[in-house]
Protein backbone atom coordinates (compact mmCIF):
# COMPACT_ATOMS: atom_id res chain seq x y z
CA UNK A 1 0.00 0.00 0.00
CA UNK A 2 2.67 2.89 1.06
CA UNK A 3 4.75 1.49 -2.02
CA UNK A 4 1.83 2.20 -4.18
CA UNK A 5 1.88 5.54 -2.83
CA UNK A 6 5.39 5.96 -2.85
CA UNK A 7 5.44 4.77 -6.55
CA UNK A 8 2.77 7.39 -7.24
CA UNK A 9 3.34 10.33 -5.54
CA UNK A 10 6.63 10.19 -3.87
CA UNK A 11 7.56 10.55 -0.39
CA UNK A 12 5.04 13.31 0.52
CA UNK A 13 1.90 11.12 -0.51
CA UNK A 14 3.12 8.38 1.48
CA UNK A 15 4.27 10.16 4.62
CA UNK A 16 0.79 12.34 4.15
CA UNK A 17 -1.13 9.02 4.47
CA UNK A 18 0.71 7.33 7.48
CA UNK A 19 -0.27 10.52 9.01
CA UNK A 20 -3.13 10.74 8.09
CA UNK A 21 -3.96 6.88 9.15
CA UNK A 22 -2.24 7.44 12.50
CA UNK A 23 -3.67 11.14 13.42
CA UNK A 24 -7.29 9.27 12.29
CA UNK A 25 -6.60 5.99 14.96
CA UNK A 26 -5.53 8.42 17.15
CA UNK A 27 -8.61 10.75 17.25
CA UNK A 28 -11.09 7.87 17.10
CA UNK A 29 -9.16 5.95 20.42
CA UNK A 30 -9.00 8.82 22.13
CA UNK A 31 -12.69 9.96 22.29
CA UNK A 32 -13.24 6.33 23.10
CA UNK A 33 -14.78 5.52 20.00
CA UNK A 34 -13.76 1.91 19.83
CA UNK A 35 -16.76 1.15 16.98
CA UNK A 36 -14.91 3.54 14.86
CA UNK A 37 -11.43 2.12 15.32
CA UNK A 38 -12.36 -1.29 13.64
CA UNK A 39 -13.27 0.13 10.55
CA UNK A 40 -9.52 1.79 10.16
CA UNK A 41 -8.44 -2.02 10.95
CA UNK A 42 -10.12 -3.09 8.29
CA UNK A 43 -9.08 -0.46 6.06
CA UNK A 44 -5.26 -1.99 6.96
CA UNK A 45 -6.43 -5.70 6.54
CA UNK A 46 -8.12 -4.59 2.95
CA UNK A 47 -4.86 -2.09 2.07
CA UNK A 48 -2.39 -4.52 2.45
CA UNK A 49 -3.36 -6.29 -0.86
CA UNK A 50 -5.09 -3.45 -3.23
CA UNK A 51 -4.25 0.56 -3.35
CA UNK A 52 -7.26 1.85 -1.44
CA UNK A 53 -6.95 5.64 -1.72
CA UNK A 54 -8.99 5.49 -4.68
CA UNK A 55 -11.86 3.64 -2.47
CA UNK A 56 -14.62 5.70 -1.33
CA UNK A 57 -15.23 3.43 1.43
CA UNK A 58 -11.30 4.62 2.83
CA UNK A 59 -12.07 8.04 2.49
CA UNK A 60 -15.68 7.68 4.36
CA UNK A 61 -14.06 5.78 7.11
CA UNK A 62 -11.41 8.81 7.37
CA UNK A 63 -14.19 11.18 7.48
CA UNK A 64 -16.35 9.41 9.93
CA UNK A 65 -13.89 8.86 12.82
CA UNK A 66 -12.51 12.70 12.22
CA UNK A 67 -15.87 13.92 12.28
CA UNK A 68 -16.92 11.98 15.22
CA UNK A 69 -13.58 12.11 17.73
CA UNK A 70 -14.46 15.82 16.93
CA UNK A 71 -17.61 16.17 17.61
CA UNK A 72 -16.97 14.03 21.19
CA UNK A 73 -14.10 16.37 22.11
CA UNK A 74 -16.14 19.69 21.38
CA UNK A 75 -19.06 17.75 23.83
CA UNK A 76 -16.94 17.10 26.30
CA UNK A 77 -14.82 20.59 26.39
CA UNK A 78 -18.69 22.11 26.85
CA UNK A 79 -19.50 19.96 29.70
CA UNK A 80 -16.24 20.65 31.53
CA UNK A 81 -16.79 24.32 30.35
CA UNK A 82 -20.58 24.64 32.17
CA UNK A 83 -19.16 23.01 35.15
Amino acid sequence: MVLGLFTQGGILAALSFIWLTKTTCLVAYRARLFALTTPLFKLFVFSMFHLIVPHAIFWFSIALCLAMGDAIRRSSADRDRSR
